[in-house]
């Protein structure tokens, strides 16, 4: 199934047109060498006004645990995707502090990269070529993946 999510959405006016468009999903950026980074209060104030039916997923970069916790429980993001170095240890603990889905990010260049993806613990996984910047990888180093992605 493919889902669509805007994400690195910063202002009012990003909201106002996801709420018109109606993806899946919006991503508020966390990782702090982003230009599209938010604070939370930003995002908090971003998703008051984001249309229900729309699901907030907080995207980072090798963040505490704890932080990616706190903006969950407090509701800010629905949905958790990280995009940095996190281990299967981290995503254990994650876990352990919340219940929001878990997006795992992994970089293909190779078979053993998507075999990789294929063992995480993540819920989901986002496969890329790079690191954010939609860069495509050779597609049959999928072939053996059956799980979701």
């Amino acid at each position: 199934m493919t889902r669509i999510k805007l994400c690195g959405l910063t202002r009012m006016e990003d909201i106002e047109a996801a709420n018109r468009l109606l993806p899946g999903y919006v991503g508020f950026v966390f990782a702090k060498r982003s230009r599209r980074c938010v604070s939370p209060a930003q995002a908090a104030e971003l998703k008051k006004r984001l249309d229900k039916r729309i699901k907030a997923a907080g995207v980072f970069v090798d963040e505490k645990i704890s932080t990616i916790a706190e903006l969950a429980e407090k509701g800010v993001i629905d949905i958790i995707q990280l995009h940095g170095s996190e281990d299967e240890e981290y995503i254990s603990e994650l876990r352990r502090r919340t219940d929001k889905p878990i997006i795992k990010a992994f970089v293909i260049s190779s078979s053993d990269d998507a075999a990789k993806a294929e063992r995480s613990g993540a819920d989901y996984i986002l496969l890329d070529g790079g690191r954010g910047e939609g860069t495509p990888f050779e597609w049959e180093v999928l072939d053996r993946i059956e799980r979701e992605y």
